[in-house]
């Protein structure tokens, strides 16, 4: 369920989804943290109220690509863009997610500058690994398995 509140760090009204543990502001780039996401639910309620129990999956199990952001200009932020999706990074940041088997196109933005990469997720789930590193200029290292 999607919740409307205040971004903490800029105060822009922004919808927060309140199956995921964090998300980011998609005005400021602040990370904004569900406090009620990671609270255990006790036994005793559980089992009275069994309708509040849901199962999350965890993405660090069974995610197919990983993304890591270096930079010597802590002032300038990534962003990736999915499809509708979007991911932000800071300065040494790695984040893991899970993405469906077939081709997709990722745009990176940096400093305001924006690059089109297409990758291919196999159909093995075999994990893309993408490095991100911006020191004099941005370089998108991606290391994904070879088809055969």
């Amino acid at each position: 369920m999607l919740i409307r509140m205040q971004c903490p760090a800029c105060g822009a009204a922004v919808n927060f989804d309140d199956t995921r543990e964090f998300m980011f502001c998609s005005y400021c780039g602040a990370k904004i943290v569900n406090a009620e996401a990671n609270k255990p639910v006790p036994i005793n309620n559980a089992a009275s109220v069994p309708a509040q129990v849901v199962y999350v999956q965890n993405t660090v199990d069974n995610a197919n690509l990983y993304i890591e952001y270096t930079t010597l200009r802590p002032q300038y932020n990534l962003m990736v863009q999915n499809r509708r999706e979007r991911w932000y990074f800071g300065p040494g940041e790695k984040q893991s997610f899970t993405l469906d088997p077939g081709k997709h196109v990722l745009r990176f933005w940096v400093a305001g500058h924006a690059w089109d990469k297409v990758i291919v997720i196999p159909w093995d789930n075999t994990p893309v690994n993408i490095r991100v590193d911006y020191s004099r200029r941005v370089q998108i290292f991606i290391d994904q398995p070879r088809w055969k």
